[in-house]
């Protein structure tokens, strides 16, 4: 409607221009085309409107179901409202009741109280009277002790006070302060005790040892005071200095007084020095199976002693070396029986080993059965020995001594029983291997 009253209005207007009778009705017709636009823009606000108000009643719908639930809800909790004002009331009536009888108990107890009090009078009076007299006594003593502490101010300071304090304590108090200090003898000594994180015989426990035994000769010098350091792990601790210091010589000493008496028995340098050598060779492997097993941890066979014991480890060096030196001996001695008789090196090699590899066998396992006893003991330095020992005895008397002893003379040939000249002339003649004299010489 709004386009064709806006075709009308632009038709009247060109007539009217052509016509100008037409000029009023080309107004009415522009005006009656503003009009329809102006209702069509009004209609459309309405329908705007209305979608709107439908949209809020489509709200509203949801809405009105939640009140409603909520006002159903609102009634349920007021009918238990009612209900606990009803047990509310009740509870009310009963505390009442209680207050009634605690007043009750209130009066009794009022009473009670006043005639406890007439009763604790007479005891009233005496202890007033006994502290009157406790007053008349401690004033003296008050009087005394100021007295004392002028005449000599820093008694109870002194050390020599406590110390009698501890001489009188009862027999348990006595014995516990003796841990520390020796009452029993004027108090002229004291004893700490230190408790170290580190286990024996390492790293730890070594500085540990070195800081504290530099702490108590400082002390000793500051107090003009004898101080020393002792205890478990200091005695270990200094036993391996010792020992680490000096060993080194003991088995040098060891073994050249070893090598000697077997040159001197078995007119062989060559043979007593592999002898001499292989016998190191097991020890060794005892001491490095030692350090293998001291990585075993607490909770399994053989663990729990995570350092080689230095008393252990010298034993073994001592009892394994001899024992070697004891089975070289039979070996080499029956060898050497049979190469004086021919001079054949491979013949008595094989001599030898069937003459004493059953008797150095069986003795090597005795000594391993009585020394793998050892291991399972709870001493570290016990078990220690127990396992260098018997791995020491096992090894000397199978690989050493059946394999690796023969394999090195069958390889070095007559070398190994030649006598240089110079301690030829020197060496005694006489075989004391053998009860035959003048045997051949090699």
């Amino acid at each position: 409607e709004l386009a064709r009253a806006r075709k009308l209005a632009r038709q009247l207007e060109g007539a009217a221009a052509a016509d100008p009778l037409l000029r009023p009705a080309a107004n009415q017709a522009r005006v009656l085309a503003r009009t329809v636009a102006s209702n069509r823009d009004e209609v459309r606000r309405l329908r705007n409107v209305a979608q709107s108000v439908n949209a809020g009643l489509n709200r509203l719908v949801p809405g009105g179901k939640r009140l409603e639930a909520g006002v159903g809800q609102l009634s349920a909790a007021a009918g238990a409202l009612s209900s606990g004002l009803g047990r509310l009331g009740g509870g009310a009536e009963r505390l009442a009741g209680g207050l009634t009888e605690l007043q009750g108990g209130a009066g009794a107890l009022q009473s009670g109280l006043s005639a406890g009090f007439h009763r604790s009078y007479p005891l009233q009076r005496k202890l007033r009277q006994a502290g009157v007299r406790v007053t008349a006594v401690a004033a003296p003593l008050a009087r005394g002790a100021r007295q004392l502490r002028i005449d000599s101010p820093h008694l109870f300071d002194s050390g020599y006070f406590v110390l009698s304090a501890l001489d009188g304590a009862p027999p348990q108090r006595h014995a516990e302060a003796g841990e520390a200090i020796s009452v029993g003898t004027g108090g002229q000594a004291a004893r700490l005790l230190i408790v170290s994180t580190h286990a024996f015989n390492t790293a730890g426990s070594r500085d540990t040892g070195k800081r504290l035994l530099a702490d108590t000769e400082a002390i000793g010098r500051a107090g003009h005071l004898r101080t020393g350091l002792t205890g478990g792990a200091a005695t270990l601790n200094a036993y391996g200095e010792a020992t680490k210091s000096r060993l080194p010589l003991v088995i040098g000493a060891f073994v050249l007084f070893t090598l000697l008496a077997l040159v001197i028995v078995l007119r062989a340098p060559l043979l007593a020095l592999l002898a001499v050598c292989l016998n190191l060779a097991s020890v060794a492997a005892a001491i490095g199976v030692m350090s293998l097993v001291c990585k075993i941890p607490a909770g399994y066979p053989l663990g729990g002693h995570p350092y080689i014991d230095t008393v252990g480890a010298g034993a073994i060096f001592g009892v394994t070396f001899g024992l070697s030196i004891d089975y070289a001996v039979f070996l080499i001695a029956r060898m050497r029986e049979r190469y004086d008789v021919d001079g054949d090196n491979p013949a008595a090699i094989a001599f030898g080993l069937e003459k004493t590899a059953g008797v150095i066998t069986g003795a090597a396992a005795i000594m391993a059965a009585v020394f793998v006893s050892f291991a399972t003991a709870p001493i570290a330095t016990v078990s220690q020995m127990g396992v260098g020992l018997t791995v020491a005895i096992l090894l000397d008397a199978t690989l050493v001594r059946i394999v690796l002893l023969p394999a090195l003379m069958l390889l070095l040939g007559d070398r190994v029983w030649h006598v240089p000249a110079v301690l030829d002339r020197i060496l005694p003649r006489r075989n004391v291997l053998s009860p035959r004299t003048g045997g051949r010489e090699a």
